[in-house]
């Protein structure tokens, strides 16, 4: 596109810029993977994202960046939206058609919450563009520069459950505006729980997340134990606690169909996604949390 301009005196002036369109009718030579990390890996530390870019035509740009796995769809992330945060942005020079085995960014979970992440790779030729994912588990106490500041507002001692309302500021919260502003957040007795979904219900190797009493965010990997031999598909939902992590964590409606490596809550394929959990800590306390309602009860 040229623009140009003339005054009354002569003077003329130009300049020129390309605008690009995307085309979904056109044909997509892209191809695009993450080699590292994997799909599922777990991440403690910084990690290099190494990926590998070729296309039939020129390339005109890649981008890296993540986002929560519980803000976006992991089998869907052809979209633009603020819960991603981008690591690099780069315009490739004329004629770069190939990357091969290029570390093309860096993850860093130390500044991050254990949680889920998806790390999405975008690549452009001017007229297709490529998503390509892959889904992450942050997990381990290898946290620098972490903040973490709680004021209580409310407490009120009743009997069974006392009630409490706290304001919670944490800096790994820092770039999301929540209940109070950015890193600020209101803990109700809430544990912040979140899981792994695959089509809307867990799977093996599901992860789970959750919040200590004592505010330190400890995970869970999903297994799979077959209640006999006769029938196999037949079995409960087993959370195994990440290494470090001394609570235990158990599903409460844990008995689950299994098949081709999913879980589901009855034979009729329902999914399943479990709402309530018991959390027993070192002391031998049990608490009980939903993961909308937040804490329930507790015994020991």
């Amino acid at each position: 596109m040229v623009a140009i301009a003339a005054d009354a005196q002569g003077n003329v002036g130009a300049t020129n810029t390309t605008i690009l369109f995307y085309d979904p009718d056109a044909t997509n030579t892209i191809f695009a993977r993450i080699l590292s990390p994997t799909n599922g890996q777990v991440v403690t530390k910084p990690v290099p994202i190494v990926c590998t870019i070729t296309n039939a035509t020129d390339l005109l740009s890649y981008r890296v960046d993540f986002a929560r796995a519980a803000d976006v769809d992991p089998g869907n992330v052809a979209f633009e939206g603020p819960q991603f945060t981008t690591l690099t942005n780069v315009l490739l020079p004329p004629g770069t058609r190939s990357i091969t085995d290029a570390v093309l960014a860096q993850f860093d979970p130390t500044m991050l919450l254990n949680d889920d992440y998806v790390i999405r790779l975008v690549v452009s030729d001017g007229r297709s563009l490529w998503y390509e994912p892959a889904l992450v588990s942050v997990t381990g106490n290898l946290k620098f520069g972490e903040f973490h500041l709680e004021f209580t507002d409310l407490s009120v001692p009743v009997v069974g459950i006392p009630i409490s309302v706290t304001r919670i500021y944490d800096t790994r919260e820092a770039n999301r505006t929540n209940d109070f502003g950015y890193g600020w957040s209101l803990g109700v007795q809430d544990a912040k729980i979140r899981k792994t979904l695959r089509n809307g219900t867990m799977f093996l190797g599901s992860r789970v997340y959750i919040n200590t009493p004592e505010g330190k965010r400890v995970g869970f990997t999903a297994g799979y134990q077959p209640s006999s031999w006769l029938f196999p598909w037949l079995g409960t939902v087993e959370l195994q606690p990440d290494p470090g992590v001394y609570e235990k964590l158990e599903i409460v409606g844990n008995s689950v169909v299994y098949s081709g490596g999913s879980f589901y809550g009855g034979l009729g394929g329902e999914n399943y996604n479990p709402s309530t959990f018991n959390l027993t800590t070192k002391d031998g306390t049990v608490y009980t949390y939903d993961d909308t309602l937040g804490l329930q009860g507790w015994w020991t």
